[in-house]
């Protein structure tokens, strides 16, 4: 969870009856910053295998990285002399990952804790958003022309704009 409900309420002043709405609001807004990020920001645990290609460097699927719990390449483990952590990537001193399919198993815990501000104030800036499309304000503008009449034009929500701040903590794809 990246907002409650309570701080979307606040943050907009929308206090109602139907809480299941603007919940759905809250979490399509994370999800749109998932998405963007490319992963979870909240501090998560992961258990996952990998596939060895060769090379000194092995891409994770979420940063920063807080702690290793369990390494192993071919079934053997290894310690944190080793390898080094950078962004979402894991280097390995003097040794490569052993070409192989879902031979590198890798027990882990990434993300933010306490969640860095930006990412809630994106949430709360998109959620928001969702809630102002919701009630028609958004989307829709018109232009009257002196002899030619009235255009309509429909625009649709581009949430890259909010999400742009986000980039610096999004996942480098390799």
């Amino acid at each position: 969870m990246i907002i409650s409900l309570e701080e979307f309420q606040k943050y907009t002043g929308i206090i109602d009856d139907n809480d299941t709405i603007n919940q759905i609001y809250i979490d399509t807004a994370e999800e749109l910053i998932k998405n963007y990020l490319g992963y979870n920001p909240n501090l998560t645990e992961y258990n996952e295998y990998y596939s060895g290609d060769g090379t000194q460097t092995l891409q994770l699927s979420a940063k920063p990285v807080e702690t290793i719990t369990a390494f192993t390449i071919d079934g053997v483990s290894y310690q944190a002399e080793y390898f080094y952590i950078q962004d979402e990537s894991l280097f390995l001193f003097d040794k490569t990952f052993n070409e192989g399919t879902r031979n590198i198993h890798l027990e882990y815990t990434a993300g933010y804790s306490p969640l860095l501000g930006i990412f809630k104030m994106t949430c709360l800036r998109l959620s928001s958003l969702l809630a102002t499309e919701a009630e028609g304000n958004i989307g829709i503008t018109s232009k009257s022309f002196q002899d030619a009449g009235t255009r309509t034009f429909l625009n649709t929500t581009n949430y890259d704009k909010y999400l742009q701040v986000l980039s610096p903590y999004r996942i480098r794809k390799l």
